[in-house]
C-alpha cells in the first residue's frame, strides 16, 4: 500500500520528498480462531517545504510605501519583480521603485503611489528552470509627506506608566525628544542627535533617573533647530 501526499505544503518552489517505511502490527481476534498477529507496512511520502519568501511587508513613509521582502537563497532565482494593483485581483502592474539593500531583505520605495492611497502589491519570482512562482497579494497605504514637526501620536494617554510616541520630523536637523514635568524640567531625555526627514516612533515606560515618575501632568517635547511642539501626558498610577 502506498500513501501519496494529497496537496504540497506552504508556497515554495522547492519540495523535497523524504521517503520511510513504517511498519506495525494488528492483533487479530476472530470468531473460533486463535489470536494471530499481523504485520502491515506503507511507503510514507513525507514532503518538506522550504519557504522562498521569509518576509515580505508593506509600510507607509513619507509620501509612498516601503514594501519589504527577504528570499531564504536568493542566489537560487533569477529574478525578482514587485507587481502593484489598485485592486486585491488586478490588473498588475511592474512598480518602477527605488531599491535598497537593508539588513539582508530588499526595500523597494514606491514613491508613485498617491499620498493616502491603498494597493495591492506581489512578488513574481523566477527559477534558473524559468518556473515562475507568485507570492501576495499584500495590501499597503501611502503615507502623507511630511510638512511640519509634529507629535502625532502619544498613547495611551492617560497613561499608568509606559507610553507610545509618534512624530515626524519635516527636514534632516537635530531632533530632541523629552519628558518634561509641570515645572519645565526635563524628566527623561528620548531622542537627542540629528536625525533625517521621516517619521519615528519612541517609548516611554514612566521612569526617570532616580527611578518611577510620580503621578501628575507632563509634557513630552520634541525640538528641531529652535522650533518646538508640546503634548500633555497625564501619569496615573
Amino acid at each position: 500500500m502506498m500513501i501519496a501526499p494529497a496537496a504540497r505544503l506552504g508556497r515554495s518552489i522547492l519540495d523535497v520528498v523524504a521517503h520511510s517505511t513504517r511498519l506495525w502490527t494488528q492483533m487479530l481476534a476472530a470468531p473460533n480462531t486463535p489470536d494471530d498477529a499481523n504485520i502491515f507496512g506503507a511507503l510514507i511520502h513525507d514532503v518538506v517545504t522550504a519557504a522562498v519568501v521569509t518576509r515580505f511587508e508593506a509600510d507607509a513613509t513619507d509620501g509612498g510605501i516601503a514594501v519589504t521582502w527577504s528570499l531564504a537563497n536568493p542566489t537560487q532565482y533569477t529574478s525578482v519583480t514587485l507587481e502593484r494593483s489598485d485592486g486585491r485581483t488586478g490588473p498588475w502592474t511592474t512598480v518602477a521603485a527605488e531599491l535598497r539593500a537593508e539588513g539582508g531583505a530588499t526595500v523597494a520605495l514606491d514613491r508613485s503611489a498617491a499620498p493616502g492611497g491603498t494597493y495591492y502589491y506581489r512578488l513574481s519570482v523566477s527559477g534558473s528552470s524559468g518556473r515562475v512562482i507568485v507570492f501576495g497579494p499584500l495590501v499597503g497605504t501611502a503615507g502623507t509627506p511630511i510638512k511640519e514637526l509634529a507629535l502625532t501620536r502619544v498613547a495611551p494617554n492617560p497613561t499608568s506608566g509606559s507610553v507610545q510616541i509618534e512624530y515626524a520630523v519635516p527636514r534632516d536637523g537635530p531632533v530632541q525628544l523629552r519628558v518634561l514635568d509641570v515645572e519645565g524640567r526635563t524628566v527623561m531625555v528620548l531622542t537627542s542627535g540629528p536625525l533625517p526627514r521621516g517619521r519615528y516612533h519612541a517609548a516611554w515606560g514612566g521612569q526617570t533617573a532616580l527611578g518611577p515618575a510620580r503621578t501628575g501632568m507632563y509634557f513630552v517635547q520634541l525640538q528641531l533647530a529652535g522650533q518646538s511642539v508640546f503634548r500633555r501626558l497625564a501619569l496615573v498610577r
